[in-house]
């Protein structure tokens, strides 16, 4: 009896979850509408605090109300749910797909990393690799950009800025690059380790050995081209492309992101004392991306470039301009194709 203790509670933990600002991500998410006044279909948010990898809020829709799994549980409502095309189930700011335009700023990373952040390159309307691949301003038969430097490339989102750059870098080192945001290769493990594993999916970039091993021949101009404005041979998360964003807002530091903040637990010490135990909270940097290649001056024109995005005459994200405050970012959009069920091809811009 005297050896006896009184059993202990489990730890309480405590997420980087702010629930004012995950509240706002959700409404903001449920309510946007479209130029023709529809709401979205399918999106999703993360918040992170780009000076120590925390989140603040992840959200995605369609979402869907949990309580029907509580006893007793609606079965038609998840009959409904597991069988909804637009899988509600899926936690979207974990899922990989396309990122567009959005993965340009790796592509300015690796580019730095191989000594081109500071090269100027022009702008044609598209460039011919075998056949021609354009930028979109010659797609909406508007010409051409000209030559433009880093900031240019990001402010306008120039394809063939891009392509010129991400071939100059090189397929190695966009690879390189990718691998400090957890980004790994076709079927392999990529990812960021946050501390939901089972629920994020691998975001990749191809590689001359992954190419190599499908026996698709040598790896060409065009693959990389594609990749270095986001498409081809790839894929991102949205929480991915927030770890990019935030690195070239903090100016080259890539933080591991995290939902856990600190926790609290009760634990017996050798004398059978009750003691409270509180962990601290501690950023984790994975890479300091001024250490690796990077260049200051080239992160600072990155920084600028995105300011521009937003709050230039000429950006492409000046509809998100705010009079309340400064803010910087980067468009991506991203073309993919799918098949219905009669095996027909679908081209989807998203």
């Amino acid at each position: 009896k005297e050896l006896r203790r009184d059993p202990l509670p489990g730890a309480d933990v405590f997420l980087t979850i702010d629930a004012r600002i995950q509240m706002i991500a959700e409404m903001a998410l449920r309510e946007a509408t479209d130029q023709n006044g529809s709401t979205i279909g399918r999106g999703s948010v993360v918040v992170m605090d780009p000076n120590t990898g925390e989140i603040l809020a992840m959200a995605s829709v369609p979402s869907y109300d949990p309580s029907i799994f509580i006893p007793p549980q609606d079965l038609a409502a998840i009959d409904a749910l597991n069988t909804d095309l637009t899988a509600p189930v899926q936690a979207r700011a974990l899922r990989a797909d396309a990122p567009g335009s959005t993965f340009k700023l790796m592509t300015a990373i690796a580019g730095s990393m191989s000594g081109k952040g500071g090269t100027p390159y022009g702008c044609p309307g598209f460039i011919d690799y075998g056949r021609p691949i354009a930028c979109w301003i010659y797609r909406q038969k508007r010409g051409s950009h000209g030559t433009l430097d880093l900031q240019g490339g990001i402010k306008n989102s120039c394809n063939c800025f891009f392509f010129r750059m991400g071939n100059d870098a090189g397929i190695d080192r966009i690879n390189e690059a990718a691998g400090f945001f957890g980004f790994g290769i076709p079927g392999a493990p990529g990812h960021t380790n946050i501390e939901v594993p089972e629920l994020e999916e691998n975001g990749y970039v191809g590689s001359k050995a992954w190419w190599a091993a499908k026996g698709r021949g040598p790896w060409t101009p065009s693959e990389t081209a594609y990749i270095s404005i986001g498409q081809g041979s790839m894929a991102a998360t949205p929480l991915q492309i927030c770890m990019l964003g935030a690195a070239v807002a903090n100016g080259g530091k890539v933080y591991q992101p995290t939902l856990v903040h600190h926790f609290e637990e009760w634990q017996y010490d050798r004398d059978g004392r009750r003691q409270r135990i509180i962990t601290d909270f501690a950023p984790r940097l994975r890479a300091n991306l001024l250490e690796h290649g990077v260049k200051k001056r080239d992160m600072d024109n990155m920084r600028e470039g995105m300011r521009l995005v937003v709050n230039s005459p000429g950006g492409t994200g000046k509809n998100a301009a705010s009079k309340m405050c400064i803010i910087a970012g980067k468009t991506g959009t991203a073309q993919k194709d799918r098949w219905d069920e009669n095996k027909k091809k679908i081209v989807d811009t998203s």
